[in-house]
C-alpha cells in the first residue's frame, strides 16, 4: 500500500470532516483545490514561458552570431584572413563576414534610425532554410 496507518490517520483527520465540521471541511476542499488548480496555473505559464524564451532565443540567435570579431575603428583591414583563421578554430562550426552599419533613414516624413547589415550573397543562400 502507498500509506501507512500514520499517514491515513492523518490524512483522514484532516480531509474528511467530523461531527460539525462541514463548515472546516468546506474551508479545507475549497483551500485545496484553489492551491491544485495556482500549481496547475503556475505549470502552464511556466510550460508557456519557457516555449516562448526558447523561440526567442532561437530568434535572436539566427539573427545574430554567438561571436563578434571586430576591429579597431570598425575596420578590419586584413578580414579574408582572419576569417580562415576563425574558421580554422576548434569548436567554430559557421564563420561568414558581415557589414553593419547604423543609419538614419526617411519615408513619409517619418525619420527612423536604422541598422543595416550586408553579407556576401553565398552565405545567404547557404544560411537559408
Amino acid at each position: 500500500m502507498i500509506l501507512n496507518r500514520y499517514e491515513r490517520m492523518v490524512a483522514r483527520r484532516y480531509l474528511l470532516p467530523g461531527k460539525g465540521e462541514g463548515f472546516i471541511f468546506l474551508v479545507a476542499t475549497i483551500s485545496l483545490v484553489a492551491v491544485a488548480l495556482g500549481v496547475a496555473a503556475l505549470i502552464i505559464v511556466m510550460s508557456v514561458m519557457n516555449g516562448f524564451r526558447a523561440e526567442l532565443f532561437d530568434k535572436i540567435v539566427g539573427l545574430n552570431g554567438h561571436a563578434v570579431v571586430q576591429g579597431y575603428n570598425g575596420r578590419l583591414a586584413d578580414w579574408r584572413n582572419v576569417l580562415k583563421d576563425v574558421k580554422a578554430t576548434p569548436g567554430v562550426t559557421e564563420a561568414s563576414p558581415l557589414i553593419e552599419q547604423p543609419l538614419l533613414a526617411t519615408h513619409n516624413g517619418r525619420v527612423e534610425a536604422i541598422m543595416t547589415r550586408g553579407m556576401l550573397v553565398s552565405d545567404i543562400l547557404r544560411t537559408r532554410h
